[in-house]
């Protein structure tokens, strides 16, 4: 009896034992699942904080290119930050509030907005496949345009065939950050960047047929050589021709620096000892940045000269010009006053210094293919667009 009572009561200890010992391997398994859920949710949280920021990127990208975000090199008037709003200069204008963004406002760091972001990509519910709703997801984006010279490494050099109309070094770094978090229930934040060229403008020059420098003459006196001005004329000292220049934007993005080499180069057959001079136009005036679609006028001078005698040659009532032709030695030459009809003498020209197109256009990139002939020859001459114009003396008479 008492060796059946030992047995027993041996065996209900072993049993509690053994219960003790599954209760125990339980709470282990249920704190290591525990900590594995814990681990899923905050994976799962980082997970959709990941998604959110590339739909935040993607809206930003969606701004710049359609010129709802401007970055300007030099920064803008008023403002601390390179990059703005620029919804107020497209038309129809366009508000924040349409894209559930509220800007950051009183900060000097990059242009910053809260958005609230709800993507739903599916064509049957939205036109191009996208939608945007009110959600309540905190979600920062901001906007700062940034020097290659700091990413090399991630965007990499511009072909040898694309440098000369290509100096554009600028990038719009978009950055999204979105909170999320961890097992701990700390918050954390998920950033993202992406980074983006501008769009770039197209400008085109437009100007008159041909500026002029009016011929003056002295006021006729009774006693005088030529009264009422049909002798000879002169031009004043300091006198000057006026060209009205008109830029329009074609676009797609916007100019924020617009400046034309301009040469003024007298022919050489009228002003031997005159060599040509270069200055540079600055089109866009005090203007921070030209939209597409857009057009401005700007006056622009050139100086007039003192006028020369120029020679000619006549044959049979026809004009053999030394300019272009070959005229026979044996013709007497004839001489005219070049006051005494209008005479081209010159020409206004401008374009773009190619060796410093990063100074003349912002962004520093024109829309023109070239080919690898024009490459190895005088690139220059290749890829420049010049506008000329005529000058003319015009008499009084």
């Amino acid at each position: 009896m008492r060796t059946l009572m030992s047995t027993r009561g041996q065996a209900v200890v072993v049993l509690s034992a053994g219960l003790a010992l599954a209760g125990a391997f339980m709470a282990i398994v249920l704190n290591r699942g525990s900590a594995q859920l814990g681990d899923a949710v905050s994976e799962k949280s980082r997970q959709n904080a990941r998604e959110t920021a590339e739909k935040a990127v993607a809206l930003g990208g969606f701004l710049v290119a359609n010129n709802l975000v401007l970055c300007r090199e030099d920064g803008w008037s008023g403002l601390s930050r390179k990059c703005r709003w620029g919804g107020d200069l497209v038309s129809p204008a366009v508000d924040k509030s349409v894209y559930y963004l509220e800007q950051q406002e009183g900060s000097d760091q990059p242009l910053t907005f809260n958005a609230k972001i709800d993507f739903e990509v599916d064509p049957l519910k939205a036109a191009g496949g996208v939608k945007l709703s009110d959600s309540k997801s905190p979600v920062k984006i901001s906007f700062d345009l940034i020097n290659d010279s700091k990413i090399k490494n991630l965007v990499g050099e511009v072909s040898a065939s694309a440098k000369p109309v290509d100096q554009d070094h600028y990038f719009v770094a978009i950055t999204a950050q979105v909170p999320y978090l961890d097992v701990k229930g700390n918050q954390n934040n998920f950033d993202k960047t992406s980074l983006l060229r501008r769009p770039m403008g197209t400008p085109f020059l437009g100007l008159p047929e041909s500026p002029q420098c009016p011929a003056v003459c002295s006021t006729a006196v009774s006693e005088g050589p030529h009264p009422e001005c049909r002798g000879p004329q002169d031009v004043a000292d300091g006198n000057v021709g006026s060209v009205f220049i008109t830029v329009t934007n074609y676009g797609p993005g916007p100019i924020y620096r617009l400046n034309y080499k301009k040469t003024v180069a007298y022919d050489k057959q009228y002003f031997p000892d005159l060599k040509p001079v270069v200055s540079t136009v600055n089109a866009m005036a005090t203007q921070e940045v030209l939209m597409p679609g857009q057009s401005m006028s700007v006056s622009d001078v050139f100086p007039c000269v003192k006028p020369k005698t120029i020679t000619k040659t006549v044959v049979e009532n026809e004009t053999c010009s030394r300019r272009r032709h070959t005229c026979p030695a044996n013709l007497n030459p004839v001489s005219t006053s070049i006051s005494s009809h209008q005479e081209e003498v010159g020409d206004v020209r401008y374009d773009f210094d190619l060796t410093k197109l990063s100074e003349s256009l912002e962004p520093a990139r024109l829309a023109r293919r070239i080919d690898k002939r024009e490459v190895e020859g005088d690139i220059d001459q290749a890829v420049t667009e010049k506008t000329t114009v005529k000058i003319h003396y015009i008499p009084t008479h």
